[in-house]
């Protein structure tokens, strides 16, 4: 049996790269097409509580592409496509999640996030390019903008660099993901969503009963909504209006969605899911 997928991450290009228990990563071309398969010792340390979430597919370049793996206690690290080992952070230690967060030109940066703080956004070779005093998560949009949730409030800065647009309360204990764009979907650890406009108020909220505890969220490419993945093995689709319909099912464990259609589980196996058929 292969060993438990403890990660996954996406990249701009299609591609995707898993992380196994065992501490090998390999990427995938395409669901089911695998590129290259390395070791990477730091993917075998202790799962994150919420899988998945300790690796990231970035671009820091702008070019060559780099995959970033984190650790509770190894830190983090940055590796090209053939596994080499291209920089090391052995200095972060309570690594939470790894992000990959654009900052323009093609190029997209790693976000890290450790227990201590401070939010810290590395460059090409693992250096830190900023830091985001109090963030306990980060989250990129398209646009360089990011979301961050720090002690009772989450913030939308338009870079990294910047003081916050806007800024609400968190209205849980930590935010599980969120899908950053012209308005922002919020994904609380109490499983309710809620959208944010661009003046940083609220349109509209969801019930925890009505939804179910969603866990990670990601955008539609088929109409304007978003795709919701739901503890205990549901996919709902949610529409710009907020209202939440079933679309699926899929293992219970599953760790995230790959590509515009898949979910990964913990044994590496995709189920194909859509969002408007």
């Amino acid at each position: 049996m292969p060993a438990e997928v403890v990660g996954a991450a996406e990249s701009d290009d299609g591609r995707y790269v898993t992380a196994h228990a065992h501490g090998r990563v390999p990427v995938w071309s395409a669901p089911g097409r695998l590129e290259s398969d390395f070791a990477a010792p730091l993917a075998a340390h202790d799962p994150p509580a919420i899988p998945g979430r300790l690796i990231a597919f970035v671009r820091p370049a702008g070019a060559d592409p780099q995959i970033v793996v984190g650790a509770w206690l190894g830190g983090v690290a940055g590796h090209a496509l053939d596994g080499a080992v291209l920089w090391h952070r052995k200095d972060l230690r309570h690594v939470e999640p790894v992000a990959a967060l654009p900052v323009g030109d093609g190029r997209v940066l790693a976000g890290v996030v450790t227990a201590r703080g401070p939010g810290l956004v590395l460059g090409p070779t693992g250096g830190t390019r900023h830091t985001i005093r109090g963030a306990r998560f980060l989250a990129g949009g398209p646009d360089g903008a990011v979301v961050t949730q720090e002690r009772e409030t989450v913030a939308l800065r338009p870079a990294a660099d910047r003081p916050p647009a806007w800024r609400v309360e968190l209205g849980t204990f930590a935010l599980l993901d969120a899908v950053v764009g012209e308005q922002t979907l919020l994904c609380g650890a109490d499983g309710r969503l809620r959208l944010v406009g661009a003046d940083g108020a609220e349109r509209w909220r969801t019930s925890a009963r009505a939804t179910g505890r969603i866990t990670r969220i990601r955008i539609c490419r088929e109409d304007a909504g978003w795709l919701c993945l739901t503890q205990g093995g549901r996919v709902q689709h949610a529409d710009a209006e907020g209202v939440l319909r079933p679309v699926g099912a899929v293992p219970w464990d599953t760790i995230g969605f790959v590509g515009p259609e898949h979910v990964i589980g913990p044994d590496g196996a995709l189920t194909r899911v859509r969002g408007a058929d």
